[in-house]
């Protein structure tokens, strides 16, 4: 019986040092994976803007998507605010008027912005009334850098499912 325990042992060894190598590889990918999941993430974020002069704040900046919050500094709900947008060098044309610190414009397609306001009477046009303009670049992803990193991600995705599926320790060698 010894020796047959023993002998069960010596051809358990292999098989079991076999397994340990296997799930110290699979940490070990999964580790890089998360590392570059981590890194992608770290690039797509981009810094939150600080307070320009102008009042005038960027508060979340999604110029890669074609989205912009703006808010600024005097939030007195009492008093009435006017903003202006300004399209590549065109006319100013108003798109906010009220009491709110702030608001949030969507598709916004490329293209160079400014955007002025006004804390004073909305009814009054005089252009000393009104704060220096903060100056926006709207510029999308491109189509390249998408794609990239949709065909990341799904790397990262098949990868994994590889490693769940087909990499994991096999029951059969087990006994029981």
């Amino acid at each position: 019986m010894l020796s047959t325990a023993s002998s069960q042992g010596k051809k358990e060894w292999p098989n079991l040092q076999s397994n340990m190598t296997r799930r110290t590889r699979n940490r070990a990918v999964l580790s890089a994976l998360l590392c570059l999941a981590v890194t992608m993430l770290a690039a797509i974020i981009v810094a939150p803007a600080a307070r320009a002069e102008t009042g005038l704040a960027i508060t979340s900046n999604g110029t890669t998507a074609g989205y912009l919050t703006l808010s600024w500094a005097d939030s007195d709900a009492s008093k009435p605010y006017k903003l202006q947008q300004q399209i590549d060098d065109g006319e100013w044309t108003t798109i906010y008027e009220g009491t709110d610190p702030g608001t949030t414009l969507t598709g916004l397609p490329d293209g160079s912005y400014k955007f002025r306001l006004n804390s004073s009477d909305p009814a009054t046009v005089d252009d000393e009334l009104w704060l220096d303009p903060l100056d926006v670049e709207i510029a999308h992803h491109s189509l390249t850098k998408a794609l990239a990193f949709f065909g990341s991600g799904l790397v990262i995705f098949a990868t994994l499912l590889w490693l769940l599926f087909f990499a994991s320790p096999s029951t059969s060698n087990r006994e029981a």
